[in-house]
């Protein structure tokens, strides 16, 4: 979630960076866009639509000693149980649950869609970008990480071949 923190932070405040660099989250609004416009990102998107259920979604992570991490880092080889124990212990309590899903709920809202639409020549980022993407996400399409480029005036796109989401644990020295 920091990814998303990180591009609303370089559109807002440039003057306070230097450069970006986003692992594996295509810019917000290329990802709007091809949420809307495409149907591999709406596909991947799925559990955006599950987590709109009050209540459901965070009783369903924190299920059977929150058994969701395991289907969550499969694709990471590098998340063992110790990472996974850490995990457990830091999302231990549905308040945590609740916020977290809460940013994924935000971007279904017509107030935060018609804000992003409303918007869209304060989204574009300034800074010098290296955005790294994994081009095995299962949950971010490839085609949304490379309209990113559209959005950022010095944009440069890292593509790990084979890699997940994940790519900071993943790939490390990359």
């Amino acid at each position: 979630w920091g990814g998303a923190i990180s591009w609303i932070f370089a559109a807002l405040y440039p003057e306070m960076l230097d450069n970006l660099i986003i692992c594996n989250l295509p810019h917000l609004i290329a990802l709007l866009d091809q949420r809307k416009n495409g149907w591999e990102q709406a596909l991947k998107s799925w559990y955006i639509i599950f987590f709109q259920c009050p209540v459901l979604p965070e009783l369903s992570m924190m299920a059977e000693d929150m058994a969701s991490f395991n289907r969550l880092f499969h694709d990471n080889p590098n998340n063992d149980e110790t990472v996974k124990e850490a995990y457990r212990f830091a999302y231990r309590d549905f308040t945590t649950w609740n916020r977290t899903i809460n940013i994924y709920r935000t971007t279904t809202m017509k107030v935060w869609q018609d804000f992003l639409k409303d918007n869209r020549d304060k989204f574009k980022i300034k800074v010098r970008t290296l955005q790294i993407f994994g081009t095995a996400d299962k949950a971010l399409s490839l085609a949304a990480a490379k309209d990113s480029s559209a959005w950022v005036e010095d944009h440069r796109l890292e593509l790990l071949e084979g890699v997940s989401h994940w790519v900071q644990e993943q790939e490390p020295e990359k």
